[in-house]
């Protein structure tokens, strides 16, 4: 997963994905580390889904603040966009 984001808040971020019929979960997920310094950065989370995948969520953050996401695609390792999201 690889998106463009602007933060002032704190901590680590964190970025869930699903199977079908099966609901966002912890052992589903991976922690990535954030700048929060309120400039522009550019964020790659791999992860491996075991099936299908059916969604990603991206928790941005664990505390208060402005949080711009843009230019949000989700890719194969190598490269290769499988789709991309409009904002």
């Amino acid at each position: 997963l690889k998106f463009r984001m602007t933060s002032d808040s704190a901590g680590q971020g964190q970025v869930f994905w699903r199977h079908e019929g099966q609901p966002y979960a912890r052992d589903r997920s991976t922690f990535f580390d954030v700048t929060h310094d309120g400039k522009q950065h550019d964020y790659a989370i791999e992860f491996a889904p075991e099936t299908s995948l059916r969604g990603v969520r991206v928790d941005p953050s664990r505390g208060t603040g402005t949080i711009q996401i843009s230019h949000i695609q989700l890719t194969t390792t190598d490269g290769n966009i499988v789709h991309q999201w409009s904002i």
